[in-house]
């Protein structure tokens, strides 16, 4: 192993280095590394050793260690203050561009090997969080990692980005502004998801729920997402707003930003409430043609799982059950429309099959992967990006190697795709985290350093992206600023170095097998006897660290209690996560017993006001009937005195127009509810009496004297019999018809009387339930206040230990 590189040993701190390999032994291999320069603070002016930073990276799966590997840190001989000076060249980015299956950038194929941090805008908003966003993109550019996806969107809630239709908070779009800006920074693009189908950070029930809540939806079924006209004025107003956003620290706009690689329409959409497609298939189409009239520089995808549909019945049997099938989506069918520019895949083994061993969960990922694969060369002509795939830490017997060989499964599948040049075009590894985001953590997410194998499984890109790589390790000529030890000190970085030392882990170290023994330099003067000086080049130095027992077994006891206070704070975010997952559950519990309070409330209303207006209409029925029964008994008196004065006419007269007249009262009076007299029958004898009583030669009045006089006078009584007979009947058809119209109303007001109290009885049985939810929520808000104080009393801890741990190093 062969290498330019001279070491300086000052202060009893060196470089612990157990390979370094020559530029010749891994000739070809790409590589455009940054260099990184560090001044330290230097109080008695000696002079520091170099140290290499924790900076890997590589791509490929054609070396056992392969490219993309780390330049080394340098560290300056200053004695000012600890600064970073970045000596990286900003890389101007390009646009991600297609042709047919292979994804382009500058005339080149473009092979992606990426993965997923979706909560890179939620923790931007918070300083203490902000931190993690860079972390997370700096460890993935070291990794040699090109592509990040993530949310570009929170739709109500904590943190939301759009708080209402079209109501967006500026600081939440400013977290997103700091995203891009750092990924940049970082030259790592990004795949952005405009909305989520599940209801995590929003998703389509809010667009839903807004909808319905101001009265304007058409249906409170979530699916009312893709065809409502006016959810999807809601989304189009946002996707407008997002992609014209011009970006307040870079000032260019989103739709114009290379760092964008591209744009997704939905995290995994679905449409269960048409199993056919159609409706899914039409909001595709009119969604897509619209961004593409706003933004015509970035790709489009869908965000399909990858699932078949109904339509497509040849492939049904690569889905992973029936139930796949009837989720509305189909992988060709929605990937065909013309501006949806490639298509996407998901790999999930473990939700798929949990009862299925792991080698055969292995055989289904090959199968399934090259389905699509094919797909995207023979039908779609498009690019196919595997944009999530993660293996399950809770599967029984789970082991890490497992990953690693799942990983490696679909790695191998992506470059078998490039060396053909099929449609296969990376994937993204579901998901990367950074220390101390335990409560974020999924089953399938990890921090990638954590265990070398994976971390070395994630910066492996396919070969072919290996070959398309043009660039090369340079050299460099570096020298002190003090240009007094200018002739002491020269560096040539023509070496790939394979590990490296953590910062924290910079101990006091002894040379060995060195062509020199001092390992202290007090102060400048000593620099010039050293025997570093002498030193050949083409050397490797392997070393140990410097032994100091006390400090020692006191810097081990503080390791031990790092492990166990980071033990610690694992089952606390666990515990938080748990509660946090229980509040989210008691929440929407509560949300769905106010729905349904608000509901019973407007029913009470809604009942209330109808029987309000039925009491009022029998209230003036009584009043009405009162006085028809005053009237009746008023018609009764008038019949009275009638028959009282025909009978005293009678008598007088032998008139027999009488009887007539009573037979008239007597059925009007024994009429039944309802029947009302025959009153032109009545009539009909009364005008007879009057007749013959006028025109009948033979009636007594005629031989009397006096008899015309009499005549008229009886026919008058007659006339005004008539009258009253007619009012009489009158009188009890309205009578019999307000009783009949009252009863109607009685037994109606009796039903929504019965309804009220159904409602009101419910709504009493809601209230305990409602105060037991909002008593159990108190409940699990202090426990999560608690569990959070207790974390940070153990992140505290954690700081302290390793603060005492570096002042141990210092001794």
């Amino acid at each position: 192993m062969i290498c330019n590189f001279n070491i300086f040993i000052i202060d009893r701190i060196i470089l612990q280095v157990d390979a370094i390999y020559p530029l010749k032994d891994l000739s070809g291999c790409p590589g455009n590394w940054p260099l990184k320069a560090f001044r330290v603070k230097s109080e008695s002016k000696v002079i520091y050793s170099i140290i290499m930073q924790k900076m890997v990276a590589g791509n490929g799966l054609l070396f056992p260690i392969f490219g993309f590997a780390s330049c080394v840190a340098f560290i300056y001989m200053s004695f000012g203050d600890f600064i970073l000076t970045n000596h990286r060249e900003q890389r101007e980015l390009s646009f991600v561009e297609r042709n047919g299956t292979q994804f382009m950038v500058d005339g080149r194929a473009f092979y992606i090997n990426g993965w997923n941090s979706y909560w890179l805008m939620d923790h931007s908003v918070d300083e203490d969080r902000k931190p993690r966003v860079s972390a997370v993109l700096e460890a993935g550019a070291k990794m040699g990692l090109t592509v990040c996806r993530t949310w570009a969107f929170n739709d109500g809630g904590y943190n939301a980005l759009q708080v209402s239709p079209g109501r967006f908070d500026e600081r939440v779009f400013r977290a997103l502004d700091h995203v891009i800006a750092e990924a940049r920074q970082h030259g790592i693009r990004l795949l952005l998801s405009l909305v989520n189908n599940l209801k995590a950070y929003g998703g389509k029930t809010q667009y839903v729920n807004w909808a319905w809540e101001e009265g304007i939806g058409l249906s409170s079924l979530n699916d009312s997402f893709f065809f409502d006209p006016s959810i999807k004025r809601y989304f189009k107003h946002y996707v407008k707003t997002l992609l014209t956003r011009k970006n307040t620290i870079t000032g260019i706009e989103y739709r114009n930003d290379p760092t964008i690689f591209a744009w997704e329409l939905m995290n995994e959409p679905r449409c269960i409430s048409d199993p056919s497609g159609d409706t899914l298939q039409d909001w595709i189409e009119e969604m897509s043609a619209f961004v593409k009239t706003i933004d015509k520089n970035h790709l489009l995808t869908v965000g399909l799982e990858g699932f078949y549909g109904l339509k497509n019945p040849k492939r049904l049997a690569v889905n992973p059950e029936l139930w796949a099938s009837s989720l509305g989506s189909d992988f060709v069918r929605n990937s065909k429309v013309p501006a949806i520019d490639f298509a996407s895949v998901h790999i999930y083994p473990d939700h798929w099959f949990p009862h299925l061993e792991f080698e055969d969960k292995l055989k289904y990922v090959s199968k399934w992967m090259l389905s699509h694969i094919e797909d995207g060369h023979y039908e779609l002509n498009k690019p196919v990006f595997f944009t999530e795939f993660g293996l399950s830490n809770l599967n029984k017997g789970f082991q890490p190697s497992q990953r690693d060989r799942f990983y490696k499964t679909i790695f191998d599948i992506i470059y078998k795709s490039a060396k053909r040049k099929r449609a296969g075009a990376g994937a993204l590894i579901w998901q990367l985290f950074v220390e101390g985001m335990d409560e974020f953590n999924d089953d399938f997410g990890f921090v990638p350093w954590e265990r070398e194998s994976t971390y070395r499984q994630g910066i492996q890109v396919t070969g072919t992206a290996v070959k398309s790589c043009a660039f090369h390790i340079r050299g460099y000529d570096l020298m002190p600023q003090k240009g007094g030890l200018q002739s002491y000190f020269s560096v040539h970085w023509n070496c790939l170095v394979i590990q490296w030392l953590e910062p924290a882990e910079v101990e006091a170290m002894e040379v060995l097998g060195a062509s020199f023994t001092t390992t202290s330099l007090a102060n400048e003067g000593e620099l010039a006897a050293n025997p570093i000086n002498g030193s050949a080049n083409d050397q490797t130095y392997f070393v140990k660290p410097y032994e100091d027992p006390d400090s020692r077994f006191r810097i081990e006891e503080a390791k031990i209690l790092i492990k166990s206070i980071y033990r610690r704070r694992f089952d606390v975010d666990k515990k938080i996560a748990e509660r946090r997952s229980d509040r989210e559950e008691v929440l929407s519990r509560l949300k769905i017993l106010h729905e349904r309070e608000k509901r019973l409330k407007y029913d009470m209303v809604s009942r209330k006001k109808p029987q309000e207006h039925l009491q009022l209409a029998l209230d003036k029925l009584s009043f009405a009937n009162s006085a028809y029964q005053d009237r009746e008994i008023n018609s009764c008196l008038v019949a009275d005195d009638i028959n009282y004065r025909n009978l005293n006419f009678k008598m007088l007269h032998g008139s027999k127009n009488l009887a007539a007249e009573k037979k008239i009262l007597r059925e009007i009076k024994a009429s039944e509810k309802g029947k009302i007299v025959s009153l032109w029958s009545s009539l009909t004898e009364i005008d007879n009496s009057i007749y013959r009583l006028r025109y009948t030669p033979c009636y007594p009045y005629h031989a009397s004297a006096g008899g015309d006089k009499q005549m008229l006078k009886e026919m008058k009584q007659l006339e005004i019999a008539r009258e009253k007979a007619v009012a009489n009947a009158s009188v009890k058809r309205t009578i019999w018809n307000s009783l009949g119209t009252k009863k109607a109303l009685q037994e109606e007001f009796k039903i929504k009387d019965k309804e009220l109290e159904d409602i009101k009885k419910e709504h009493l049985l809601l209230k305990p339930d409602i105060k037991k939810a909002d008593k159990e929520l108190q409940r699990v808000e202090k426990d999560i206040i608690s569990l959070l104080h207790q974390l940070t009393h153990l992140r505290r801890r954690m700081e302290e230990a390793y603060q005492h741990i570096a002042l141990l190093q210092k001794e």
